[in-house]
């Protein structure tokens, strides 16, 4: 008679019994929309961390990606300091510690630059995000063929026989008029004839006779193209080196060819290039590679890596397999193998990610701006600058813009918060502690979360002024920092007693309009910001915005030359004013902003007006180049524009 129970051999292979999950082990999960804000791209990125398969190498080549950007030689553990004679050099000099960052080497293909993922190679060679270029002749030529006519979306199954009939030609699911390559030639003859002329009469530094390489002619096509749509034109006005070990395999070679018959004797050298690749190799302090596709960049950019011993940090993007032995396919392990990247053992630091390549790298890229130090990051400076007796309006106005810059998403670590005189711990405050807006006490703007960065007699002028400048002693804590750069958005806000273009420090000293001028001016000249937004409120607020003359700034006073700024009511039982009218105006704009909003610095400057104020707001625009409707108030109060190609 059969048995009603299962086979204890069936049972026993079925319900195998699992051994305990190892301390901290990640448990899948993916984005949830019913509390994630789906705009939230920097959110989305940061779920890709656990949510498996590509989507996890995606994440881990953001990671390493940001590791690369904000590498600083000052920062490295095994730094020593002692032995570092380029500590003395001012600490503007690109040479000194804290300005020492790791070399990038970005290499990509052809088919990168004709599709759509110029645009963002474009942004990064733009703002300086990598050191040097290797690519393929495509990779050159077409992006000047782009700025001479326009590249086509197809489909890849058009037929080729007919395109050709049609002079069309097919990159993937692109179409490319043959009439571009036409307007192409007649573009780059006259160059290549100007280049074969200096050829015979220019000479290097040290007297021998000039030589072209192929990235000193990709960076002469650069300037002459002239057109900021170009990524090699960026490249040429920034100095970052492009190499192209295989100039000749594409319509560029054409050219030449067609031009050594027309005006013989063009010599390009390419010994001059592996040189200078590898140089910038060997003097790297750190190196990084970020490697889109395969074939000549991949190698010649990882064989450059073999005379410093390895890359530190290492990013493949490709969609190539390993199994027919190609170096296009290769994982990392085999370069490390070669000598072409660190293994982790020696501090190396690498993921290979295998998908769509356009798509992945838009994300990796994506990726790295919205993390950390983002691409184009916003900080905040608030300013509180009275000393005399409670100054508990200066103090409410102060914590009012800090609390909705952190509420929007600056964090901490980007906002330098200067209090001169701490209200909630003054003696005649009945409630210590606490710092109240409105007369009510219905809200403590202090609470238990305010890092006061520089509060009584650190808030100096002088300190304000070495602040802005970067020109900080060596000792000083990173919380005492402006550790912004040329990709930071700047929001500066300041409040206290003033007058005809000058505000008091501690009412002992005071800031004039010309200072601070000065002070903008070293911090453009120093690339310490992308764009500054100054807004100050005091009485004749404007005139401290009027001798401002460095670019991208825009600034708003809350009051006009001869005009008060008024406080918005009075706490009687203390005898001080609260808070003035027109930060009151613009917290309460504010409040009605989230991270996600579309609202414009237009619409922020428009909801003033005298009945509610009672003084006239003051924007100044003339170094500003961008239209204020196009401007969301978060581009600068908070951080969520930062995590959107721009």
């Amino acid at each position: 008679m059969e048995s009603d129970d299962a086979p204890s051999a069936a049972q026993s292979a079925v319900f195998q019994r699992s051994e305990p999950i190892p301390a901290g082990a990640k448990h899948v999960h993916g984005p949830d929309f019913d509390t994630q804000d789906p705009k939230d791209l920097y959110a989305l990125l940061e779920n890709m961390k656990t949510i498996g398969f590509q989507g996890s190498s995606v994440h881990e080549a953001i990671r390493i990606i940001e590791r690369m950007r904000t590498w600083k030689l000052e920062e490295d553990p095994a730094y020593e300091a002692e032995e570092d004679e380029n500590r003395s050099l001012p600490d503007d000099h690109p040479q000194h510690p804290k300005n020492v960052r790791c070399t990038i080497f970005l290499g990509y293909t052809s088919n990168l630059i004709s599709s759509g993922l110029r645009e963002v190679l474009h942004f990064l060679v733009k703002h300086k995000f990598v050191s040097a270029i290797v690519t393929t002749a495509g990779g050159v030529e077409e992006d000047f063929i782009k700025c001479l006519g326009k590249t086509y979306l197809g489909a890849f199954h058009l037929d080729g026989a007919t395109l050709r009939a049609q002079g069309m030609n097919r990159i993937g699911n692109l179409v490319v008029p043959n009439d571009n390559y036409c307007k192409f030639e007649d573009w780059v003859m006259p160059i290549l004839d100007t280049m074969r002329a200096e050829q015979d009469t220019r000479t290097e530094e040290d007297g021998r006779p000039f030589v072209w390489t192929p990235s000193r002619m990709i960076a002469r096509l650069g300037h002459e193209i002239n057109d900021e749509r170009s990524v090699y034109y960026w490249a040429a006005k920034n100095d970052i080196p492009v190499f192209c070990p295989a100039l000749t395999d594409g319509s560029l070679g054409d050219m030449i060819y067609f031009h050594s018959y027309k005006n013989p004797g063009l010599v390009v050298d390419i010994v001059g290039d592996i040189r200078r690749l590898n140089d910038l190799s060997v003097k790297a302090k750190k190196a990084g590679i970020m490697i889109l596709g395969g074939g000549v960049c991949k190698h010649q950019i990882a064989n450059a890596m073999l005379f410093r011993n390895g890359a530190d940090y290492a990013v493949y993007i490709n969609t190539g397999q390993e199994f027919d032995g190609s170096d296009s396919g290769a994982r990392p392990d085999e370069a490390v193998s070669w000598g072409k990247i660190k293994s982790a053992a020696n501090g190396g630091d690498v993921v290979k990610r295998l998908h769509d390549l356009r798509v992945c790298s838009l994300c990796c890229f994506m990726g790295g701006k919205a993390r950390g130090k983002t691409l184009v990051r916003s900080l905040a400076l608030v300013v509180a600058l009275i000393a005399i007796g409670m100054a508990a309006l200066h103090m409410a106005n102060t914590l009012g813009m800090y609390r909705t810059v952190k509420r929007l998403g600056i964090p901490d670590s980007h906002i330098i918060l200067m209090l001169a005189d701490d209200v909630a711990c003054n003696s005649r405050n009945p409630n210590p502690g606490a710092v109240w807006p409105e007369a009510d006490k219905s809200f403590d703007l202090y609470g238990d979360d305010v890092e006061v960065d520089y509060r009584g007699y650190e808030v100096t002028v002088q300190n304000f002024l070495r602040l802005l400048t970067g020109r900080v002693p060596s000792h000083t804590p990173r919380s005492k920092r402006l550790e912004s750069d040329v990709h930071s958005n700047i929001f500066l806000y300041m409040t206290g007693h003033g007058g005809d273009e000058f505000l008091k420090f501690q009412d002992s000293e005071e800031i004039s309009a010309f200072d601070l001028a000065d002070a903008i001016e070293q911090m453009w000249e120093k690339r310490r910001y992308h764009e500054l937004f100054f807004m100050i409120d005091t009485c004749q607020a404007s005139t401290m915005t009027e001798k401002i003359y460095s670019p991208n700034v825009l600034a708003v006073g809350s009051s006009l030359k001869g005009q008060s700024s008024y406080s918005y009511t009075v706490d009687h039982q203390l005898g001080v004013p609260l808070i003035d009218r027109y930060t009151r105006a613009v917290l309460e704009f504010m409040e009605h902003t989230d991270r996600s909003s579309n609202k414009t610095m237009d619409e922020l400057f428009n909801s003033m007006n005298f009945a509610r104020v009672h003084s006239d707001q003051f924007v100044r625009t003339d170094l500003y180049e961008k239209d204020l409707k196009d401007v969301h108030v978060t581009d600068f109060f908070g951080s969520v524009a930062q995590v959107l190609l721009t």
